[in-house]
């Protein structure tokens, strides 16, 4: 019986608690598509809430304003705050792995989305549209679609209903690494493990199979 290592536990899709020790390039690709979508509609939402999306006319003058007025900027403060929670998870300074964490990221999606829709027909029906709306508009409508895809995929229906209906919360669609296992998370290096020797002696160090078997 050979000595095996155990393997590392790299990062995943929100079920485990990224690597500190893998750069943040290498943890962005292992992302599951709901949460890289979650990530990146966040930011370009933040960036293009900057840019023009409606226009005024005072005293015979045209004015260009952003998006940050009336529910635009509660909508992209909950876009900041997705964005932030969703490095967090990424680089480690958030550990809430598994389903649960993806729950929390796809509520924070909805939840902009939600009022960025609602943003969005405030804005179609006052009329005089920048061109940030419409890239507006579709951001909006790939978050809350990533979100939803990846509240179902938690299983957050199934939490909704043992929340309210007092039943048992559903099991984790991803295994939690054992405590032991979250410990080495932090180590420079993965320890070698070797399995238990039934059915072998060691002689000197090295592992040899008993030759009655």
């Amino acid at each position: 019986m050979g000595v095996r290592a155990s393997g590392s536990l790299g990062p995943s899709d929100g079920g485990t608690p990224a690597d500190p020790t893998v750069p943040v390039p290498q943890e962005l690709s292992t992302l599951s598509g709901p949460r890289k979508v979650l990530l990146g509609g966040a930011a370009l939402l933040v960036a293009n809430s900057t840019l023009p999306w409606y226009r005024i006319e005072v005293r015979g003058f045209a004015f260009e304003l952003s998006g940050w007025h009336e529910l635009g900027i509660l909508a992209w403060v909950l876009a900041i705050v997705l964005l932030v929670w969703e490095l967090g998870r990424l680089t480690s300074l958030v550990e809430l792995p598994g389903d649960r964490g993806d729950r929390w990221s796809s509520v924070a999606g909805m939840s902009a989305a939600f009022v960025g829709l609602l943003f969005v027909l405030r804005r179609l029906l006052d009329g005089d549209l920048g061109y940030a709306w419409v890239s507006g508009a579709v951001l909006v409508a790939a978050v809350g679609s990533a979100a939803w895809t990846l509240f179902v995929g938690a299983r957050g229906l199934d939490a909704l209903s043992a929340r309210f209906g007092g039943g048992a919360p559903p099991p984790e669609t991803r295994p939690l690494p054992d405590p032991a296992a979250r410990a080495r998370l932090g180590e420079p290096e993965w320890r070698h493990e070797r399995p238990a020797p039934t059915g072998a002696d060691r002689r000197g160090g090295r592992v040899h199979r008993d030759p009655e078997r």
